[in-house]
């Protein structure tokens, strides 16, 4: 009766094994980015476009002149437009208020939003002028996020550095795609003028470089989409689990009963 038993036994462990091991063969899709570049001979590189200061923004300001100490003045803690008290920041700089302006020490409100960085340098340069003698400004944003979600390695926020980034080196800072991410359909989320704007993204292919979308601004949101093999393997993985139960159980039933024909 062992004899008999051990083939069932045996059955049973190969379906198990069966039913654990299959998976699908298309996990590893591919992974190409910008497939059609082969096709393309040369393509004009568009240049990276201004990025223009808005309420919220955190700018640093670094003064310098032929005299250090009398620039080390302009470069004290900064104050805020509404309060004058300090504006004391983890990240320090200067805060650009909701009504697009900051305070500067000795010049006082000066308007930021709507303009870019060298144009505030510019502006702070001239009215300094009256206070040092060849003054020269840095202006830097320094709270430049973007968001990333979805199927990358490493979804978070990332910090742009210098304000300039693109979809292509956001990604790249998030630790690339997963195995899963849906390349030709990568959405941008923006808020611009009040209004929330939604792009779609072929990672793909060469025309993405073409796109207002490609640079990223100031809280935009890359969200990464599942691509249909995560779903099938997802199904396939609880009807997997769910017959394997089944065979577990079944098995476990025929040797009760082959044990208990044995007695």
């Amino acid at each position: 009766m062992q004899i008999k038993f051990f083939p069932v036994l045996m059955f049973s462990v190969a379906i198990v094994h069966f039913g654990t091991s299959c998976s699908s063969t298309n996990k590893y899709a591919s992974m190409t980015y910008l497939a059609d570049s082969v096709k393309a001979s040369q393509k004009i590189v568009a240049k990276k476009p201004d990025y223009f200061l808005q309420p919220g923004d955190r700018v640093n300001i670094i003064v310098t002149a032929l005299n250090p100490q009398a620039a080390q003045e302009f470069n004290q803690m900064p104050v805020t437009p509404s309060t004058g008290a300090q504006a004391t920041t983890p990240s320090g700089g200067y805060l650009v208020d909701d009504d697009g302006n900051i305070v500067f020490p000795q010049i006082g409100i000066i308007h930021a939003a709507g303009i870019t960085t060298k144009k505030l340098a510019d502006t702070l340069k001239t009215n300094l002028l009256n206070y040092l003698k060849e003054p020269a400004v840095t202006v830097n944003v320094i709270n430049f996020k973007v968001n990333i979600l979805g199927e990358v390695n490493r979804p978070g926020p990332v910090i742009v550095p210098d304000g300039k980034m693109s979809v292509l080196e956001a990604i790249s800072q998030s630790g690339d795609l997963t195995i899963y991410g849906k390349r030709e359909n990568v959405m941008i989320i923006r808020e611009m003028n009040g209004k929330r704007e939604f792009a779609k993204l072929d990672l793909t292919s060469n025309d993405i470089f073409d796109s207002p979308y490609f640079y990223l601004q100031q809280g935009d949101v890359v969200y990464v989409e599942m691509n249909k093999n995560k779903m099938v393997l997802s199904d396939a993985s609880e009807t997997r689990k769910f017959r394997i139960t089944s065979i577990i159980l079944a098995a476990v039933t025929a040797g009760a009963i082959l044990f208990n024909s044995l007695k």
